[in-house]
């Protein structure tokens, strides 16, 4: 869902002082579960037009991460503690997709040779920082990080874990508001204090975000996770923007027609599953969900018997329906096969 327009940014709940993305608010269905990655284009029209055509036809190639955070390889790995926002795993992850990925990261002076590498003629199509502190300052040895120092002068993609770097992205005094104006046409980052744990580890990221998965997708909290309700994480930029080598091919209409179920080597149930209620329940999910609840209920009743996604989607569909009755009648083990279902089905047992 990509928002194209003068509308709000932020809001606040009743009697409260803890401002919220309206971006992170949309896109979700009554029981404020994710059911689209929403982006917003913003500037003038001319410069909306560019980031979204940017997104949808570049394809980054060079990667420069960077992360102001102490790692200790030999400290456990915890999602509560700095350590698990290394880059050390993303930055190999994606250069198995792209050509080329620098990575500094525990060096006592990290600045200077991020200056050396991003200053006038730089290469990098993607920036990746880990930091924290504000709209126009940034915690770095050998800093701090400035609003000046952000690479300008190329289209790129920023991906900025850090409190409030997206607060006034209109403002070009601030960190995001330089990089918009200086050629970056997709900008992921928080409006406000977002916590750590808001922010998904990077090499989960890296891990989800394997083509056709866009970026913004593979960087949201998913439904059980800690921050999964809307919260402060905001997407300038076209929310289908994705790392590929090649630019997304066009379908044509004539693959949106005929029968879903006639390539039934890919589409199958388990087996011992009913093929009826299979067959039903993709049908009814693909013609809405509402009338999907009679089939995911009967496909549940064996859980350990159908395929993982197709567990999901059922528990997913009956969630979204407050079929809480039926989730309560089925334990948490039996569908920790897929841990969407098992966070879906607990916080029903748990209510």
């Amino acid at each position: 869902l990509t928002l194209a327009g003068p509308y709000p940014y932020r809001y606040e709940k009743a009697g409260g002082d803890n401002p919220l993305g309206v971006d992170d608010r949309l896109g979700r269905d009554g029981r404020l579960i994710r059911c689209a990655s929403v982006g917003r284009l913003l500037g003038k029209p001319v410069e909306a037009v560019y980031q979204a055509m940017a997104g949808l036809f570049l394809q980054p190639r060079r990667a420069m991460m960077l992360n102001a955070y102490n790692y200790r390889p030999k400290k456990p790995v915890d999602r509560l503690n700095f350590n698990s926002y290394h880059l050390s795993d993303a930055a190999a992850r994606l250069g198995e997709r792209l050509d080329s990925v620098e990575l500094l990261q525990n060096e006592k002076d990290l600045l200077t040779p991020f200056l050396q590498r991003t200053g006038p003629g730089h290469r990098f199509d993607v920036l990746w920082m880990h930091s924290s502190q504000g709209r126009r300052t940034l915690k770095m040895s050998g800093g701090p990080f400035r609003t000046k120092h952000m690479p300008v002068d190329r289209a790129m993609a920023a991906y900025m874990l850090a409190s409030f770097s997206a607060a006034d992205p209109w403002d070009a005094s601030t960190i995001a508001g330089r990089a918009l104006r200086g050629g970056a046409y997709w900008y992921f980052g928080s409006m406000h204090e977002p916590y750590l744990q808001s922010f998904v580890p990077a090499t989960e990221v890296a891990m989800r975000s394997t083509p056709p998965t866009p970026l913004a997708s593979a960087a949201r909290q998913l439904p059980g996770y800690p921050y999964d309700q809307p919260w402060k994480l905001m997407l300038i930029g076209d929310p289908l923007f994705c790392l590929r080598a090649e630019p997304a091919q066009r379908v044509g209409t004539d693959a949106l027609s005929g029968d879903p179920f006639a390539g039934a080597e890919i589409v199958r149930a388990e087996p011992g599953a009913d093929r009826s209620d299979f067959r039903q329940f993709v049908d009814r999910v693909l013609s809405g969900e509402e009338d999907a609840t009679g089939p995911a209920e009967r496909l549940l009743r064996r859980p350990r018997r159908i395929r993982r996604d197709v567990l999901a989607q059922a528990v997913r569909v009956l969630y979204r329906q407050g079929e809480d009755e039926v989730l309560r009648a089925i334990s948490p083990e039996d569908v920790a096969r897929h841990p969407v279902a098992a966070a879906l089905v607990r916080r029903v047992h748990e209510r």
